[in-house]
Formats: C-alpha cells, structure tokens, sequence
C-alpha cells in the first residue's frame, strides 16, 4: 500500500502506538528515578540509547508526517498555530498547576507558609506552562529525597517540538510543501541535520541545546520527507526488513541514529497504518499519550519519595495505573475540551500533537 492511501484511512493505529511510546518512557524512567542517575535503563546496552529516547524518537518521527498534514490541510497559517496551540499548552498548564499548588505543597521541605511565601510556585507555573523554563526546580521538592532531583523530567523534549513545529510553518509559509522543489529542499535539510548527527561528537554537538534539536529534528525530517513522498513510498515487509538489516549493522558505530530514525519512521507508519483487526477499537477510547507523557514524571518522583528502596519494576506497577487514570482526566476534561474548541475554528482535520519525553 502506498502512504498517500493509508494515510488518507481514518481508522489506524497511530493513537494506540504514541499511548505504547509514553509507557515507554514512563518503564526507561522507572530505573532512573528508583537506582539512581547513570543507571542502565532497558535498551542503553544495545542502541547506546534507553527505551525512552527511543519512543521520544517514534513520537518525533509520527509529528514529522502529521503535522505538516495538519499544516496542508488548514486554511490559515493562522488557524494551524491556533489548532497547536489549543493541543499542547492547555494540558500543559493544568499539570504544571497541579504540580505547583497540589504535589508541591505535600513534598516539599520547605514550611508551607515559606513555600507559598515565596514566588516560586508562580514561576514554576509561567515557566513550565509556557515552555519558557521547563527544568524549572520548586523549593524543597524531590531535591534530596529521590536519586534524580528533578519535578518533571519529561519536559525538557516539549520545546524542541514546538521548535519542529516552527520550521514546519516556516517550511510552509515558503511554499515549499505544495512545491516540487520542496522535497529537494527537506531532502537537504534532512542530510545536512544527519550529517551533524553522525558528526556530532567531532563537532562538539552532544550536549548542546543545538545538538538535542537536531536528535530531535532528524526523525521529524525524515517524517516530512515521507510525507512529501507519499505518493511513491509503499508501505510493506520487504523494505522494513532491509532497513531492519541496515540498522542492524549500524550498531556501535555513529551512524546508528541517523539509521534508526530512518528505520523507526518506516515501521511506525508501516504498523500504524497498514494493519488493520480489532485493535482499531481502541480509537474509541482516546488519546492519551500526551496526559501519560506529561504526568508520568512527577507521579514517579512521587511513589519512588513514598516508598523509598522500591524495585523498578514495582514502581512501574504502581505508577502506571495511577499515571493512566491522570491521562484519562486529562483527556476528558483538558485536551479533549481544547480539541473541540479547535476544530469550531478550523473545519478542516489536524494533527494531534506527539510528545513527548
């Protein structure tokens, strides 16, 4: 099947593999926020990256192809901005409110009339629910008390997607996505971020905010250059092997992320996509995966504070649940409200946003 006709199937499998992604990364943090910083999390052994920056990498990739969908398929600059911005801030604000006035108060060292004496809590609120400071620390919360002294880890990926959201819009305001010469122009673009990426320790890129957009930006070009391709590209077994095969012998060597991006774009959108049975039920429920990615952090920080010494595994056991059941509210009462708002504005359909971690 070629990816212009299954993309343009409303039934597919993309909500249930970014809620999978998000677990993903609440399972790769469980052993951080429980052993310790340096700890070795599932997959670090082979890919040199954890579970989680792996499914950071799916989410990233799944955008690279929707969003400019969603970009095409509006009829204003103005109303695509609306529409991301209705998806991602106002869930944003909610779960940074919360942390503020409700988890920051019951953990926090501090005496509560100094807590809330004090401009913190409003800064960590504008900060985080406006990405302008997302590693933003409250006073006295998990400071000590975990081995990662962070409130909500997990956000730091948030602003580089809003970063791929702008070039996105800057990619479309040039004409460039209804415009041949737009598939050689993100082609370019596309080597030159994976040339740097596989370069990115001689360059002096690993560490760098520059360094972390490009791990980012590479699946999301690779997504919109599949977007742009959709005519040509099939969706079937043979090339997901060999692309399988050539990740394969990339490992250990720096070229592996440039690979698996390519690799892991191709199989999302393959499994998402092409498939078909009763696991399309589960579009009947909704998307949860942004609540899960954004709530998953503090509510870990939270059970790994209240039972100190607790095995990862059973970390995972008891945040997961109560990790759902926040997404699930987040859903019915946030994000599901926003989208609605959204699509009165813009008739046209778009893209959900993918997050990350």
């Amino acid at each position: 099947m070629r990816l212009e006709a299954a993309l343009d199937r409303r039934a597919n499998h993309l909500t249930l593999i970014r809620v999978l992604a998000a677990v993903a990364v609440l399972v790769s943090h469980s052993w951080t926020l429980t052993l310790g910083p340096g700890t070795p999390e599932p997959l670090s052994g082979l890919f040199g990256m954890s579970l989680g920056s792996v499914s950071v990498l799916v989410f990233f990739g799944i955008s690279g192809v929707l969003i400019p969908m969603s970009l095409e398929r509006a009829e204003t600059l103005a109303i695509w901005a609306r529409a991301r911005i209705l998806r991602i801030f106002p869930a944003l604000f909610c779960v940074a409110l919360l942390t503020a006035l409700v988890l920051g108060p019951l953990f926090t060292t501090e005496e509560i009339g100094a807590y809330f004496g004090s401009t913190a809590p409003v800064r960590y609120v504008l900060n985080v629910a406006t990405l302008a400071k997302v590693n933003t620390a409250l006073p006295g919360v998990f400071e000590a008390a975990t081995p990662a002294p962070h409130v909500n880890g997990s956000l730091w990926t948030l602003p580089y997607e809003v970063g791929c959201y702008l070039l996105v819009a800057l990619l479309g305001t040039a004409g460039l996505f209804r415009r041949q010469t737009g598939v050689l122009a993100v082609a370019a673009l596309l080597a030159v971020t994976a040339f740097a990426v596989w370069q990115r320790k001689a360059l002096g890129l690993s560490y760098t905010s520059l360094g972390h957009f490009l791990n980012f930006a590479l699946p999301f070009l690779t997504g919109t250059l599949f977007y742009l391709l959709r005519r040509r590209i099939l969706l079937n077994w043979k090339p997901a092997l060999v692309l399988l095969g050539l990740t394969w012998a990339a490992l250990g060597t720096d070229f592996l992320r440039p690979m698996l991006s390519v690799t892991l774009v191709y199989w999302v959108l393959w499994i998402g996509l092409v498939p078909q049975g009763s696991l399309l039920a589960y579009n009947r429920l909704g998307d949860y995966s942004y609540g899960t990615y954004i709530y998953a952090f503090p509510i870990q920080q939270t059970v790994a504070q209240v039972m100190p010494g607790i095995s990862p595994v059973a970390a995972i056991a008891v945040a997961l649940p109560i990790t759902l059941c926040f997404a699930v509210l987040s859903w019915l009462l946030v994000e599901r409200p926003a989208l609605r708002l959204k699509r009165r504005h813009a008739p046209a359909p778009a893209a959900p946003v993918m997050t990350a971690g």
